[in-house]
């Protein structure tokens, strides 16, 4: 599994900015069968399977909105910038938004935002 993080880079939607993002991350799986056979001199061998890939990403609100401008089940274009010339993403569908709130002070921090690939993954 490779597990990519920017701390650094901007996130887009659907070609807009998501603004004040504070983290985000991309992780990358592959589905892993194993078997043994008559072949395999008892030791268990592996083939790989089905790829997918997922991630989140955190975000300040603004004006105590829980709005984050994308809703559970949107489904779009998700590039996540390592830097201003390198990208990582492809289609995503929206999962999950859990916001935070400061129990002290009464107010909405931020969202996280989880998401699903939805097709082949891209590094630009």
């Amino acid at each position: 599994m490779a597990k990519l993080t920017g701390t650094n880079g901007n996130v887009k939607f659907g070609g807009n900015d998501i603004v004040d993002v504070k983290r985000w991350e991309i992780t990358r799986e592959a589905e892993v069968k194993t078997f043994v056979s008559s072949d395999s001199g008892g030791y268990q061998k592996v083939v790989p399977g089905a790829k997918r890939w997922s991630g989140r990403f955190e975000m300040l609100l603004e004006d105590g909105s829980p709005n984050p401008g994308v809703e559970v089940g949107d489904s779009g274009a998700g590039l996540f910038y390592l830097d201003a010339s390198h990208t990582l993403g492809g289609t995503i569908v929206i999962q999950s938004i859990e916001v935070s709130v400061d129990i002290d002070g009464s107010e909405i921090e931020g969202a996280t935002v989880s998401f699903v690939g939805d097709g082949a993954f891209a590094i630009g």
